[in-house]
């Protein structure tokens, strides 16, 4: 599982033309199989207040280190400068961690 849901300003985006997969980056830096990770991106509309360009949420299940944690967050931050060019200043990355069947995924109850 790690699943990054992607909130992006509505001036950045998508790269074109480009052969990489963001899944597969994110999965290349934290060493593990990118059939395992889930990236989905969405626009930002409208944004109050504090503005980030980025907002990204990471779910993680509750397995991990908190370096290996660490070490995801620093890839989910490296990826969306490299990907779609948003400054890691001008980026959020908020994790959340699952526990053991709290995850319902296509048809069946996760356990881990």
């Amino acid at each position: 599982m790690p699943i990054l849901q992607v909130s992006l300003s509505k001036e950045i985006q998508t790269p074109e033309n480009t052969h990489l997969n963001p899944a597969e980056c994110f999965a290349k830096q934290v060493d593990i199989e990118p059939e395992l990770v889930t990236v989905y991106t969405q626009s930002i509309q409208d944004c109050y207040g504090n503005r980030y360009e980025a907002v990204v949420h990471l779910f993680l299940p509750n397995l991990w280190s908190p370096g290996k944690v660490g070490q995801m967050l620093e890839a989910a931050a490296t990826l969306i400068e490299s990907y779609w060019k948003v400054p890691k200043r001008k980026t959020i990355i908020m994790v959340q961690q699952l526990s053991s069947g709290h995850v319902f995924d296509r048809g069946r109850l996760e356990s881990w």
